[in-house]
């Protein structure tokens, strides 16, 4: 007998949507759908769509901000909240990260029948397991055989998520969605609310700004375009929006504000969106220093906090002053239902641990339970599970080491997540030749090529060339003739350059292992082309130690956004 199963394999390596057709409801797949009948898998009424995303929500909220309610509150004409809570909740509303569906409230497969549903909750389910680590399969049974008309059906899921349309004949078409965003700033903000936020990312910039609706409110006029830079921040290579928000920034430092509340309003408008240009330019001395000033001067509790997560950034403190501000970053968190931010203060200080002589392995690990169980959606777990596999392999534990970076690549499978995938997969690399275990030269140079074909990993030198350096020096470590070819292959002299030229973050990490290679292996005339730049941040502690005993330097993340 035929498995029906069959046709919903796509899954394993892209995230796939599956339509079938009416005639295959009734026929080929007749006995597979009818199975589910009655079940928790088949979904076939508004009313158990709701209260199915209803239940994820509650999973993803528990310790995180409501969005849908701070939405709700903030937008409303009726609110009679002062001005200082009004600049907390935004400030929790500009700060969102995207979650995904999590825990007992993911079902494999889901189905679900069109006819009784209508379109937005069909889309917002779909939004919420977009990057399910449990990556359930999903297939929408249509009323009719128009596949035409199940493309306008799912035209607001995630831009390019991709479709897989099955007739009963066992022929399929595969479609890309194109998301052209929400409509009108009603849908975009239900879009914000509901976690789909590609739609807000492609939503045209005139349908947010109207005044006509903002009805002289400076809520309505300025924060829905504040979120739109937020979605495309967390959905797009943040180098492609760099114009965008700079000009925003200046659209609203020109702006004053007649009244106090409304100048308090606008400087923390400000004060956030000076955060986000530190995001996008991997630092930025002023414009920390702003933000840090603005938040002081608002005496905001959350703008002060998500201002001390970017503590590395402010040189005027020392080392354990910017370790301090973390710790009380974390608790503003903590205290303000901020979980995600709290983990990822922690994550900020542990990570720092590396440029110590101590580096604790159940320090990272209590921190991934900590993640694990208090925000168990967080897509940001690549992160974690990443941190927690370099502080393995520094202390000498490469077998769990691999078995964490491996995990970090179930969270890192999506496209906008490549810088993540790269570094684990080249951490990957590190620890099996840690092990002496040969690494496939075909895995090394996918990695290269997955370096130095993606447009978004080169706009961060900073960081590709530290991969591309590790994965040169596994080459080496294996055969020097590798390591020769991989140089002559890969222009990793002018990406190291563009590195020293674009950002100093790392400048010293990468000069000392160059150096480490060069006394090991000799001749390597690629990097006599590098010239350092001016100023230099040393390498220190144990991650020191670590280069010039094994030529590796294995990347760790701090997580400022």
């Amino acid at each position: 007998m035929e498995d029906i199963r069959d046709f919903f394999k796509e899954q394993e390596e892209a995230f796939t949507i599956y339509v079938v057709e009416q005639r295959f409801v009734t026929g080929r797949g007749s006995d597979y759908f009818r199975s589910f009948k009655g079940k928790p898998n088949y979904i076939d009424t508004n009313t158990v769509i709701k209260k199915r995303i209803s239940n994820i929500l509650k999973v993803i909220n528990k310790k995180i901000p409501n969005i849908s309610e701070i939405v709700k509150i903030c937008f409303s004409l009726n609110s009679k909240l002062g001005v200082i809570e009004v600049i907390s909740l935004l400030s929790k509303l500009f700060s969102v990260n995207e979650h995904q569906a999590a825990g007992v409230e993911v079902i494999d497969p889901i189905i679900i029948q069109e006819g009784e549903i209508l379109q937005k909750y069909v889309n917002q389910l779909i939004a919420l397991h977009r990057c399910s680590i449990l990556k359930p399969v999903i297939i929408v049974l249509l009323k009719d055989n128009n596949f035409k008309r199940a493309k306008d059906l799912l035209s607001k899921c995630p831009h390019n998520t991709n479709i897989k349309m099955i007739r009963n004949s066992g022929e399929s078409e595969f479609y890309k969605v194109i998301n052209c965003g929400a409509d009108n700033l009603d849908d975009f903000l239900e879009a914000f609310s509901s976690q789909c936020f590609s739609t807000c990312s492609n939503t045209k910039r005139k349908i947010l700004y109207n005044k006509e609706w903002a009805a002289n409110s400076l809520v309505n006029l300025y924060v829905p375009t504040i979120l739109y830079l937020r979605t495309n921040l967390i959905f797009r290579d943040k180098t492609l929006i760099k114009n965008e928000l700079n000009q925003y920034i200046q659209v609203i430092c020109n702006e004053k504000g007649d009244l106090e509340k409304d100048y308090k309003l606008l400087r923390s408008f400000e004060c956030i969106l000076k955060l986000f240009r530190v995001f996008c330019n991997d630092g930025g001395q002023k414009d920390i220093n702003d933000a840090l000033s603005l938040a002081q001067d608002l005496n905001n509790d959350i703008l002060l906090a998500h201002v001390y997560r970017n503590s590395f950034f402010l040189n005027q403190f020392s080392f354990s002053q910017r370790l301090q501000l973390l710790d009380e970053a974390y608790d503003i968190f903590l205290k303000n239902k901020m979980e995600d931010h709290a983990i990822y203060c922690k994550n900020n200080k542990l990570v720092r641990q590396f440029d110590t002589n101590n580096v604790s392995v159940y320090d990272f690990l209590s921190l991934q339970e900590e993640a694990v169980h208090n925000v168990p959606g967080m897509v940001g777990m690549s992160h974690i599970y990443n941190n927690v596999g370099v502080s393995l392999l520094i202390n000498g534990y490469p077998d769990g080491a691999i078995e964490h970076f491996n995990k970090g690549l179930d969270y890192a499978f999506r496209p906008e997540r490549c810088i993540q995938k790269v570094a684990l997969l080249t951490n990957r690399a590190i620890a099996n030749s840690y092990c002496f275990n040969d690494v496939n030269i075909n895995e090394l140079k996918k990695i290269m090529n997955l370096i130095f074909d993606n447009k978004e990993m080169l706009n961060v030198p900073f960081l590709s060339s530290r991969y591309a350096l590790n994965i040169i020096a596994v080459g080496f470590n294996q055969n020097h003739a590798l390591g020769q070819e991989l140089l002559y292959d890969y222009p990793v002299d002018q990406l190291i350059q563009n590195s020293f030229t674009n950002n100093i973050l790392g400048s010293g990490q990468l000069l000392l292992q160059m150096s480490v290679l060069e006394k090991k292996f000799g001749g390597i005339k690629s990097f006599e082309n590098c010239v350092p730049p001016k100023r230099i941040l040393e390498a220190q502690g144990i991650r020191k130690d670590f280069i010039v005993k094994h030529t590796y330097n294995p990347c760790s993340f701090s997580t400022w956004f």
